[in-house]
């Protein structure tokens, strides 16, 4: 039987024991600000290396100048579309979190 009286945050820790824990609710900003920042790092890699390949290549002078520009907006535009589709799957989450209880997560102190 545990302490009532022990300050505690819920969960029962062990050094040797597994623990459970529910994640019953997403934060809607803070997953869609994660999105946002992946997706915009990573659009910004691409965009890059594209742009290296662009200047490279500039001799047969087959790219536009607008699409040229377009490698500089891209990344703004995926880091938007991220925090849209972010705060989405949040949404999305929370709703089915609430009908079916949540994922259970299993994590092991060592």
């Amino acid at each position: 039987m545990s302490n009532p009286f022990a300050v505690s945050d819920g969960i029962e820790r062990s050094v040797f024991t597994k623990n459970t824990i529910k994640l019953k609710r997403v934060g809607v900003i803070s997953l869609g600000l994660f999105l946002a920042a992946g997706a915009f790092v990573t659009s910004a890699v691409v965009c890059f290396l594209m742009l290296i390949v662009v200047v490279a290549g500039m001799m047969n002078e087959s790219w536009q100048p607008a699409e040229i520009l377009a490698l500089f907006f891209a990344p703004i535009l995926y880091a938007i579309l991220g925090f849209a589709a972010g705060a989405f799957y949040a949404i999305v989450y929370n709703v089915i979190a609430g009908m079916t209880g949540g994922i259970e997560l299993e994590i092991e102190n060592k």
